[in-house]
This record gives C-alpha cells, sequence and structure tokens, in this order.
C-alpha cells in the first residue's frame, strides 16, 4: 500500500494522479484503462480524486486527509 499524507508536498493533485498512473501501469492495466481513471479523478473536487485515487487501485494508493 502506498500511503500519501494530503498535507505534504506529495499531497497535490498532479502527484497523486502520476502515482495512480504509475501503479495502474505497474497492474497491467490499458492506455484507455488508465486514461478513463485520470479522467474520474478530475471530475470532481480534491476529495473525489483522493476516494477515485484509491478505488481505482483497489486499494493500493490512499491519500489520508
Amino acid at each position: 500500500m502506498l500511503l500519501i499524507d494530503s498535507t505534504s508536498p506529495q499531497g497535490n493533485a498532479f502527484y497523486i494522479i502520476g502515482m495512480v498512473k504509475k501503479v495502474l501501469q505497474e497492474m497491467g492495466k490499458s492506455k484507455t484503462e488508465i486514461a478513463e481513471a485520470v479522467e474520474k479523478m478530475q471530475e470532481g473536487d480534491y476529495n473525489d480524486l483522493c476516494e477515485t485515487a484509491n478505488s481505482v487501485t483497489d486499494g493500493f494508493v490512499e491519500v489520508v486527509i
């Protein structure tokens, strides 16, 4: 599991999206699946992004708010 503290420099949205993309690539997801996950993370606010990061990585990436 990868824990990201939302109050740290790594807690910014760009870092979180980058880490999710990397994890999804390592999980063997297709480019289309990764693009859809990124799009879903960008649809809502910061809390939605954090929740989506957790769900699309099957709990591997968790952002502590």
